[in-house]
């Protein structure tokens, strides 16, 4: 049988020149490379389907796990990615964990499960929410008894969990730290957690509110930033609760490496943490910054630029993911592959 070959023009940006990589798709293909469906790397593995199966691949490409993990349907996945070592499995209708082997080391019995996240993980049963830890065991046992309504991850050693209607924040021995007083509360980042009384404020974690529960949404912190909705619009504040960007957006992302999307006249761009626009609202649509590169959108076809604004893989595909651990998941006619940050595609010679 004649062999069909594709190429992909994946532009290297050097000096003042620019200089076309030429990379051999149908090669990888030969390889073995392509996928139905692919998913970002995680703790060294990524998840791919072949057919209605899921495995796990390394970076080098190879089977770590063979795709054993059979799809139920078009939306719903028997496997997740790898958190802290494990992954989330439903074996049946019951969900527990697989390690890096491919084996089961948290027996499937709860009626579900979350990732693992500063040593525990959420489990619900009989529609409640507990925790499993895994620091003493690695097989896990159940470090908080599911009594709780609702339940977040664990992050800096406090979860959210709702108990009566109220959310609060308890430790990792399952005691509330933070008393359950808010209509909604979500997990920490840098050291704040936003919660909603009326509207939505921030508590740090004494509990103390430290910025006023006054805005109609909010996101979370990061990069020392926070995203905040009021009047319609969306600034960002500092954790004094200062707006050092003034509420002018009606669409944005979080800051990532510096830079955070926002959305001007139905196009995304990027601003500064001075609220300056770096790279001009030009795309369709576009991803935060991960590891130097983002994803964007131009007339139906995804590439990557960098900091600069400036193409380093053009677009052409029709999916892709964010950079996670050097590569990136893209699709192309409805085959998935991994490429670096050249858009050299993973496997190809």
């Amino acid at each position: 049988m004649k062999k069909s070959f594709k190429w992909i023009i994946v532009p290297v940006f050097v000096s003042l020149l620019t200089i076309h990589l030429f990379v051999n798709v149908g090669t990888a293909q030969d390889s073995g490379l392509f996928f139905d469906n692919a998913w970002s790397f995680s703790s060294g593995l990524a998840r791919v389907a072949v057919g209605k199966d899921i495995g796990f691949i390394d970076k080098s490409g190879n089977f770590v796990i063979k795709p054993t993990f059979p799809r139920v349907s078009i939306f719903f996945y028997p496997v997740y990615d790898f958190y802290e070592g494990r992954a989330q499995v439903i074996i049946g209708d019951k969900h527990g964990f697989i390690d890096k082997s491919g084996g089961v080391v948290i027996d499937p019995k709860f009626d579900d499960v979350w990732r693992f996240s500063d040593g525990l993980a959420q489990f619900e049963m009989n529609d409640k929410i507990g925790y499993i830890d895994i620091s003493g065991d690695p097989a896990g046992k159940i470090a908080i008894e599911a009594k709780f309504d609702d339940g977040k991850r664990f992050s800096g050693g406090l979860a959210p969990v709702e108990l009566d209607g109220k959310w609060g924040y308890i430790n990792k021995d399952g005691i509330f730290v933070i008393e359950a007083a808010f209509k909604e509360a979500n997990i920490f980042h840098e050291g704040l957690a936003a919660i909603k009384v009326k509207k939505w404020g921030f508590v740090d974690k004494t509990g103390e509110m430290v910025i006023e529960a006054k805005y109609d949404e909010v996101c979370e912190f990061s990069g020392g930033l926070c995203a905040v909705e009021t009047g319609g619009a969306i600034g960002y504040i500092d954790p004094s609760g200062k707006m050092v960007i003034p509420p002018a957006y009606e669409d944005v992302e979080s800051f990532s490496e510096g830079l955070a999307v926002v959305e001007i006249d139905n196009k995304k761009g990027y601003i500064n943490k001075t609220g300056d626009i770096v790279i001009p609202a030009t795309f369709d649509d576009a991803e935060p910054f991960s590891e130097g590169l983002s994803a964007v959108e131009v007339r139906g076809k995804w590439g990557f630029i960098d900091s600069s604004g400036v193409f380093v893989v053009e677009p052409q595909f029709e999916r892709a993911n964010r950079f996670s651990e050097g590569l990136s998941a893209v699709e192309i006619g409805d085959r998935w592959f991994f490429i670096d940050k050249t858009g050299k595609v993973l496997g190809s010679k």
